[in-house]
């Protein structure tokens, strides 16, 4: 049995990763794309896993994307690539202290 705190720490990292994605398909419908190329191009950039589906399919690409989605999708991707509880730290006040 794992102990409790990788077990909490597993699933902090789930729910974050998992809000990103939520957060990133909000915005890039907001934005005016339809549900499944959203979902999976918030996949593809926080996850940094290649190509998504649909409209950003492995025969397309991402120009269609407005500048803000873009953005978002670019944040996504540094996001993801830093590793989330990094990058969410800074905006957190109480880790901003030495300890």
């Amino acid at each position: 049995m794992l102990p409790e705190s990788i077990i909490s720490g597993i699933i902090g990292m789930t729910i974050v990763y998992a809000a990103t994605i939520i957060i990133d398909f909000l915005i890039m419908s907001a934005v005016g794309l339809d549900q499944v190329t959203a979902l999976s191009s918030g996949i593809a950039s926080v996850g940094n896993v290649g190509p998504g589906l649909n409209l950003v399919g492995p025969t397309s690409n991402y120009e269609f994307i407005p500048p803000i989605g873009k953005f978002v999708l670019t944040v996504c991707m540094i996001v993801g690539r830093l590793e989330l509880f990094t990058v969410f730290m800074i905006f957190i006040p109480p880790f901003w202290k030495w300890r």
